[in-house]
């Protein structure tokens, strides 16, 4: 007798055979059904939220928002009128360039930071492309969980939505065409494998130029609780030495002024694995611990090669790395693996330097968006810092987007239709003649742009100058008049 799961799987393959969730129509009526019965159903969710995560009414509120907004974005950008008129061009004589096409059966395993986030947004997105999707729950978050189980069945049609806490068996995966496992930083189709790779680290860069102040206060709001929970949460801070001292005082500063909260020692206590390499390696000599009367520490890195370094880093820590300058920084850095994100604290033309030389998916200068982090009440100090809220990575192996995490163009593939006639060859005699003509100049002007290193060049051969010109010239007036006496 076929189990629970595996009839919900014949079915939803036979919806893909028959394009079922292809209609635009469909495909609204299908978010409109979804936005409704999670409007019913706000209090519950928003306590399920509070409940899993110990956290404040504003950041289960703040979640819901962002979840819901990502639900109207995708059925406001569902065009019924143009998806007709495109459908139709080919008929008309002209071509659909711009044609996409869903995928299949995506299947999503949802992270458990920000759950109902984490489920919502590549849900929606893979509907508006007009997919069929199963979400595999683990119960990581069991109060979100049993209302999504409870609530989503009834909001979407079982012909091309299930949801299922059994884990997807391996006979089902090639008939997936893709997978979201939130998890990794990458969402591949099964064909590529499920394994997981290693979840991206994120660093940040202070530069000499860079603003301390601002710096300490947002690197700090990033590794406090519960915004070190967030896979953009710096793992790594590189700081230029000479503004070593002043920037570990003002981030244990702004530590002492955030009260830790009920879960934040929950979180700790799951930290052990890290105490242990922790002491290890202070045993070593390899840090130095800074800190104060909390929970939060600043671990100095004096040994380069620590295996701290290259860890994804949980907890309410900084893990700090000295230089001596952009040009470390970048030799550092440069050879390691692509980041998930960097955040460079510099002046613009720094920050354009390093940011062009340090491989990454996302760049920030000059901040960390509160989007990548997570929502609590913290004290005034944050208030600016700390607004928003989302929960999994962005994929890496498509454009970085803020909110929403995911788009529809992650669920489909191009699929262009084309009916004029493409440009005709030369005639024979001219061949040779066109595919040797010069090409145009490229409009460069003569003249030479100063640079980053060139400024750098400048101002040294300047100061230079300054001390050695006087030199030579008040010696050539010595030997002049010295020689005079002779005459």
């Amino acid at each position: 007798m076929a189990s629970d799961f595996q009839t919900a799987f014949e079915v939803l393959r036979g919806s893909v055979t028959e394009g079922r969730a292809e209609n635009v129509r469909y495909r609204q009526n299908e978010l409109y059904s979804l936005h409704l019965v999670l409007r019913e159903n706000a209090e519950p969710i928003c306590e399920a939220i509070t409940k899993d995560y110990a956290g404040p009414t504003v950041k289960a509120e703040t979640e819901f928002f962002l979840a819901m907004d990502a639900v109207r974005i995708s059925y406001e950008r569902l065009d019924f009128d143009k998806s007709m008129a495109e459908e139709y061009f080919v008929k008309f004589g002209k071509d659909n360039r711009e044609r996409r096409a869903s995928l299949g059966l995506v299947a999503i395993r949802p992270l458990k930071h920000n759950r109902f986030y984490s489920v919502i947004t590549p849900l929606v997105a893979a509907l508006q492309a007009g997919n069929c999707v199963i979400v595999e729950l683990s119960h990581s978050s069991p109060a979100v969980d049993g209302v999504l189980l409870d609530i989503l069945p009834k909001a979407l049609d079982r012909d091309t939505f299930h949801i299922t806490t059994d884990k997807i068996g391996e006979q089902y995966k090639n008939q997936i065409n893709l997978l979201v496992d939130q998890n990794t930083s990458e969402i591949s189709s099964p064909a590529k494998g499920l394994q997981p790779p290693p979840q991206g680290r994120t660093m940040c860069f202070l530069d000499r130029t860079g603003d301390v102040e601002l710096a300490a206060k947002t690197i700090t709001s990033a590794r406090t609780l519960p915004n070190f929970l967030s896979p953009y949460s710096p793992d790594l801070v590189l700081v230029n030495e000479y503004l070593k001292e002043n920037f570990i005082a003002r981030c244990l500063d702004f530590a002492t002024q955030v009260e830790p909260s009920c879960s934040s020692k929950a979180a700790l206590s799951d930290d052990l694995e890290f105490q242990k390499i922790l002491q290890q390696t202070e045993a070593r000599g390899e840090v130095a611990i800074h800190k104060r009367n909390n929970d939060f520490s600043i671990i100095e890195v004096k040994i380069r090669s620590s295996k701290l370094t290259t860890l994804k880093l949980e907890g309410p820590y900084i893990l700090l790395l000295p230089t001596t300058g952009i040009v470390d920084s970048v030799t550092l850095q440069r050879p390691l693996p692509t980041l998930l994100s960097s955040y460079i604290f510099a002046s613009p033309s720094a920050s354009k330097f390093i940011a062009e030389q340090i491989p990454s998916h996302a760049t920030y200068i000059n901040q960390v968006p509160p989007q990548l982090l997570s929502i609590l009440a913290l004290p005034t100090i944050f208030s600016k810092l700390t607004r928003a809220s989302v929960g999994p990575p962005s994929p890496t192996n498509h454009s970085h987007t803020l909110h929403p995490r995911f788009t529809s163009d992650m669920f489909s593939t191009p699929r262009p239709q084309f009916i004029t006639p493409p440009a005709t060859l030369p005639a024979p005699s001219k061949l040779m003649e066109i595919a040797l003509k010069q090409l145009k100049p490229t409009g460069q002007r003569p003249g030479h742009a100063i640079g980053f290193f060139e400024q750098g060049i400048l101002l040294g051969l300047t100061s230079t100058a300054l001390v050695v010109l006087p030199l030579i010239g008040w010696g050539a007036f010595k030997a002049v008049k010295f020689g005079l006496r002779y005459l």
